[in-house]
Formats: structure tokens, sequence, C-alpha cells
């Protein structure tokens, strides 16, 4: 049993060692298949690389070929085409100097025409200026007899305008000498002037000058609220008292004219401000002050801008201070309390033109305040000029008249001579004005119109009439106009035309600039600030009134398209 068992171990053992070494065996055959199944991999992996290469290198080979082919057909095509090119180009400069050759024949055989049209048409006028040179002598010599004519009539003012025609026929040549000696005289020395006129006219002036000095001393005696038939009265007493004492007359007339404010301040309107002004016409008063300064009412200006929502056109401000007046811009849309104040603080106002609603706006209400207060004051003896330039004449209508009574005319840019009225010989407006002045205002185109609107029906409206004395008028060719107006009881006048801008403004060709132009522009703000003068409001105090002048407002160069040289904004 035992024997049995060791012999069947050792079998084991032996069968154990032989699968052992099979299995070695296998392994063995197994990994050197492997390692041959890595070579042949290899050998497989090499032989592809190798392909590839030589693929690659046979398509490198034929891409060449083939572009260098390419190049070559193409290179062939473009020198087919460059040379197709040069042949066109040659052919088109032999077209182009066949064309020059062409156009230089034309052009040759043209002047040539030309030159003998000329010569034809030349041979033609001379011909007719040979023609008719006796005639044009003729012509000439008699164009010369009539123009020496004309001289003559102009110096004698035989051709004036029609108003100025019937006022020649009317009064004698020793009249007119009287009258220009007088208007001399006023030139040298006012006071002389004065008294040679009263001597001229002694019982109408003498009837005036009693009016003026019972009013004035009526008015500073009395109540504001006397009777008005109380003053004719006293009027009627002191005519016959001066009729007895007519030595008193002119010391009487020297101290109310002699007493004056020398320091007079002048309020101006603002204007509202438009791109394009059609009209030209500018909402701008003037108050004056006892110490000579005026106030100007400002407008709105069309497109607001900061700091600039109205203006006033420094033209109206240099030609008052170049009197002698100081300026003080009116504000518009201020309260009645706030016009007064200013209107006791000031020595006159002076609506200017511009381009502002007469019946209904900013500058119409503040001018109706202004007037009304001046009215009043008037009345009771407190002297307060008011002056309406173009715009401002035309609200003084208005309200005058309580209608809008304005005509279209064809005056928009225009420069004419003044018509004289029979009137204008008593005007207080002109009288200081130099004989030589007043005959070229009436000869020579020196006063600018810059409207569309004017006062056609002045003689027609009861209220107008009765208010306001016509000293000029000028027309358009078809439309007569009134031009300059005063009033017959109190210091309100008005000019359609614009005496501010000869001297001032530069930008319109229509605006005259000669000698007697300038004049004419400080003859007149000479005239409005002695009136202005003669007004004795004045401010509370010297800080305020300081506060209230325009010097604490600087002037700007306006744009071109602008009609003024100079604006003041606000």
């Amino acid at each position: 049993m035992r024997l049995s068992g060791y012999a069947n171990e050792g079998g084991r053992q032996t069968g154990r060692q032989t699968g052992r070494q099979t299995d070695r065996q296998t392994y063995r055959q197994t990994h050197t298949d492997r390692q041959t199944d890595r070579q042949t991999d290899t050998h497989t992996h090499t032989d592809r690389q190798t392909d590839i290469q030589a693929d690659r290198q046979a398509d490198r080979q034929t891409d060449r070929q083939t572009y260098r082919q390419t190049h070559r057909q193409t290179h062939r095509q473009t020198d087919r085409h460059t040379h197709r090119q040069t042949e066109t180009d040659r052919h088109t400069d032999i077209h182009s100097e066949t064309d020059r050759q062409t156009d230089i024949h034309t052009y040759t055989h043209t002047d040539r025409q030309t030159d003998r049209q000329t010569d034809i048409h030349t041979h033609r006028q001379t011909d007719r200026q040979t023609g008719r040179h006796t005639d044009r002598q003729s012509d000439r010599q008699t164009y010369k007899h009539t123009h020496t004519h004309r001289q003559t009539d102009r110096h004698t003012g035989r051709h004036r305008q029609t108003d100025i025609q019937t006022y020649t026929h009317t009064h004698t040549q020793r009249d007119r000498q009287t009258y220009i000696h007088t208007h001399t005289d006023r030139q040298t020395d006012r006071q002389t002037d004065i008294y040679t006129h009263t001597q001229t006219d002694r019982h109408t002036h003498t009837h005036r000058q009693t009016d003026r000095q019972t009013y004035t001393h009526t008015h500073t005696q009395t109540d504001t609220q006397a009777d008005r038939q109380t003053d004719t009265d006293t009027h009627t007493h002191t005519h016959t008292h001066t009729d007895r004492h007519t030595h008193t007359d002119r010391h009487t007339y020297s101290f109310l004219y002699t007493k004056r404010n020398d320091r007079p301040i002048i309020g101006g309107f603002m204007n509202t401000f438009f791109n394009k002004c059609r009209y030209c016409l500018y909402v701008f008063k003037l108050a004056v002050f006892v110490f000579p300064s005026k106030g100007v009412l400002a407008q709105e200006v069309s497109v607001p801008k900061a700091n600039q929502v109205s203006y006033i056109a420094a033209s109206y401000v240099k030609t008052l201070e170049a009197a002698g007046a100081r300026v003080v811009p009116v504000m518009i849309n201020q309260t009645p309390e706030e016009y007064k104040k200013l209107f006791n603080s000031i020595n006159g106002v002076l609506f200017p033109g511009g381009s502002a609603n007469i019946t209904s706006s900013g500058y119409q209400r503040a001018a109706k305040t202004f007037y009304e207060l001046a009215i009043e004051a008037n009345e009771r003896g407190d002297y307060f000029p008011v002056w309406g330039t173009c715009l401002g004449y035309e609200q003084l209508a208005v309200l005058t008249s309580g209608k809008n009574l304005l005509s279209i005319t064809d005056t928009t840019g225009v420069a004419l001579p003044l018509n004289f009225l029979h009137e204008a010989k008593d005007s207080r407006i002109f009288r200081g004005f130099p004989a030589e002045l007043l005959e070229d205002l009436a000869l020579e185109p020196l006063t600018a119109n810059v409207h569309q609107w004017s006062v056609t029906t002045h003689n027609t409206n009861k209220e107008l009439n009765n208010f306001y004395k016509v000293v000029s008028t000028n027309t358009d060719g078809t439309t007569e106009f009134v031009s300059t107006v005063e009033a017959y009881d109190y210091p309100i006048y008005g000019t359609q035309w614009h005496p501010e801008k000869n001297a001032f403004e530069w930008r319109k060709p229509y605006i005259p600039h000669s000698p007697s132009a300038i004049k004419t522009s400080f003859y007149i703000a000479d005239f409005f600030v002695n009136e202005a003068k003669k007004s004795f409001h004045r401010f509370e105090s010297e800080e305020e009134e300081s506060k209230a002048l325009i010097y604490n407002y600087n002037p700007v160069h306006a744009d071109s398209t602008r009609v003024f040289e100079q604006i003041y904004f606000f």
C-alpha cells in the first residue's frame, strides 16, 4: 500500500515536469512567432513609408511639370494680349493725331470766319458811328445845354420834389433868402437864430412863445388835476401881457431852453432777433435820463441760446452816445411797476426798428406803457420826449390811432431824398439843420429805408391828423407814404427811415455814407438828446444808475448772416 502510493506520487511529478517542459516550449514557440510577426509588421510599415514617399515624390514631379506648362501657356497668352493692346494703342494714337489735325484745321477755319465777321461788324459799326457822329455832336451840345439849365434849376430849387415846388411857388424869393439866412444864423448861434425867426413871423411866434411860457408856468404852479379852461384863460391873459411887454419874450424863451440837464440818460428797447429780418424792424427803446441816458428795449431771439434770448443793435447805442447821452437797456415782459420806476429814472425813450408784432407782443406792451406814461407826464408839465424809428414810428401810429393802418410799399432796401412839406420850415426836428444840409436832404438819397410796411393814410385818419404834423413824405414810385412826423402838443417824433445806419452800419449797399448822410445822423441824434436834456428825471442813487447802464454789457461782432455790425445780447 505504501509503495503504491510512492509510485503514484512519482508518476505525478514526472507528468508535471513533462507538462512544464511542454508549456515552456509552447511559450518559446509563441514568443518566437510574435518576434517574427513584429519583424514582419516592421518590414510592412517600412514598405508603406517607402510607397508613400514615392507617391509624394511622383505627385510633386507631376505638379511641377503641370505648373511649368500652365505658366508657359499663361505667359504666352499675356504676351499675345499685350501685343494686341499695343497694336490697338498705336491705332488709337494714329486716330487721335488725325483728330487733332482735324480740330486744328477746324479751329483755324473758325477763327478766320470769326475774324472776317468781326471785321465786317467793325466796318459796319464804324460806318454807323461815322454816319451818326454829326447827330451825336448835336446831342452832346443839347445835353450840355440842358444839363446847365438843370444845374441852374437845382441851385434855385425849381426842380425839387412836388411839395418843395409848391413851397417855392407859394413863397417869394425874398422869403427864401430870409429862410436860408435864418438857418445859417441858427447854426452859428441857436439863440440868435430863434430871435431872427421870431422877427420874421412875429405874431405867430409870439403866440407860440406865450403858449409855451403859459403852459410851463401853469403846470408848474397849479395842481395836476386843474381844469383845461383855466389853462385857456391863463393863455389869453398872458398873451395880452406879452403884447404889452414884448421885450421880455426873448429873456423868457432863453430861460426855458438854457436851463437844461446836461447828463441825460436814454433807455433802449430790446429787440426780437430773427435770422433773416424781412423788414429790418427792431424793437429798441431809448429812455433819456436827466444825466443823458436813454433806455433801449430788447427783443426776443428767434432761436434762443445760453444767455442770448434778446438783443439790441449797437448802432442805436453808438448814435446816442456820440450825441452825449448814456443808454439803459429796457427789458421786455417786465411788470408795470418796474416800467414806471424806470420811466421816472430816465429822460426819454426811443422805439427803434425791428421785427416785433406792433399789435400784440412784449415790445408792444412795453411801448404802450411808456407812451401812456409820457402823455401823462407831459400834460402835467413833466417834459419827457419819445422817438420812434421805422417800426418804432409804426408803433406810435398804432398807439395814437388805435388801429393798424399800415400798407405794403416797395421800400425793403432803398435810400431816398426827403419830400419836405410846408411844415418843414417850422419843424422842431429840422430847425437846427444848416440850409445846405436841408437842400441835400431834398435832392440826394440820404435816408435809408428798410421797411415793407408804411403809413399811407395819415391825412385821412382823424386821430393821426390831429396829433401829428407831417414834415416829409416819400414814395416808392406808386405809393406815397409818411417819412417824418412830430406831434403838435407833445415832444413825440417819428421817422420811417433809419438815421442811425448812415454812420455805423456797413453791410448793405443801399445805406448812404456820404458826408451829408453822416451829418444827418448826428444832427438827428443831437436834436433828440437835447430834447432829453429838458427832462429832469433821475435815479434814486448813483449805484442804481450804474447797474442800469448798458456799460455792464459787451457788444459782439455779428456774423455775416446778420444785418448789424455789432449786437448786444441779453
